[in-house]
């Protein structure tokens, strides 16, 4: 079957834009709307990229240690698998360079514009 057709038949491109918020930070995404009942494991937050972005942000508020935002800040972060990129895109806020990446075209058209929603000048970006 042609692929144009399959992406018809089973991708939904009806997106909701979504708030995270951990400590200081917020995080903006456009997530699947949770109305489609096909699998579309790249197209939404999990809840465990939820509670990662939440300990990332206990450690690194207020801290001294690893996590101190001027040790991020020479780090470099690749997250595969990034579906929407909550943990990316929030730990981008941070590090001097953070990849994100999916094997998904219809995937990754979504990451880069959720990369495009949060886009801020101080670290760099990359997604593949």
């Amino acid at each position: 079957m042609d692929r144009d057709l399959l992406i018809f038949f089973f991708c939904a491109f009806r997106y909701i834009s979504k708030k995270f918020i951990f400590g200081k930070k917020v995080i903006e995404l456009l997530d699947l709307d949770p109305g489609v009942d096909w699998d579309v494991t790249g197209q939404v937050v999990w809840t465990g990229a939820e509670i990662l972005s939440q300990y990332f942000a206990e450690q690194i508020e207020g801290s001294d240690t690893f996590f101190a935002p001027a040790n991020l800040r020479q780090l470099s972060v690749l997250e595969l698998g990034s579906g929407p990129g909550l943990c990316g895109l929030y730990m981008a806020q941070y590090c001097r360079k953070t990849v994100l990446s999916d094997c998904d075209e219809i995937v990754l058209d979504l990451l880069k514009k959720n990369a495009k929603i949060n886009e801020h000048g101080e670290t760099t970006l990359l997604i593949s």
